[in-house]
C-alpha cells in the first residue's frame, strides 16, 4: 500500500519549475501593458484620422500627358498647315510656352 501513496503524492506536486516561472512572469507582463495603455490614454483625447492620400504623382503624370498632347497637336498645326521656317519657329515658341506652363503648374502643386 505504501507505493500507491507515493504515486498519489507525486501527482499533486509540481514536477517542473517552469510552471512556477510562468505564473511569476504573468503579472510583470500585465503591468507592462497597463503602463503603455495609461500613457496613451493620458495624452490628448482627440480623434485619430487616417492620413490623406498623396495624389501628387498622379497630378504630375496628368500634367505631363496633357503637355505632350498639346505639343503634338500644335506640332501638327504649325508644321503641316503653316509650313516652312515659320512653322518650325512657331512650334519652338509654342513648345517653350507649354514647358513654362507645365513647370508653373507643377511648382504650384508643391
Amino acid at each position: 500500500m505504501m507505493p500507491q501513496k507515493e504515486v498519489d503524492d507525486s501527482r499533486h506536486e509540481p514536477t517542473e519549475p517552469i510552471y512556477g516561472r510562468y505564473e511569476e512572469e504573468q503579472p510583470s507582463a500585465r503591468q507592462q501593458y497597463e503602463t503603455t495603455n495609461k500613457q496613451s490614454q493620458g495624452g490628448s483625447s482627440a480623434k485619430v484620422y487616417p492620413m490623406p492620400r498623396d495624389n501628387k504623382n498622379r497630378y504630375y503624370l496628368a500634367v505631363f500627358i496633357i503637355s505632350l498632347v498639346m505639343l503634338l497637336l500644335f506640332a501638327l498645326l504649325t508644321v503641316f498647315f503653316i509650313g516652312g521656317t515659320g512653322g518650325w519657329v512657331s512650334l519652338i515658341v509654342i513648345a517653350g510656352v507649354i514647358f513654362l506652363l507645365a513647370t508653373v503648374v507643377v511648382e504650384k502643386m508643391k
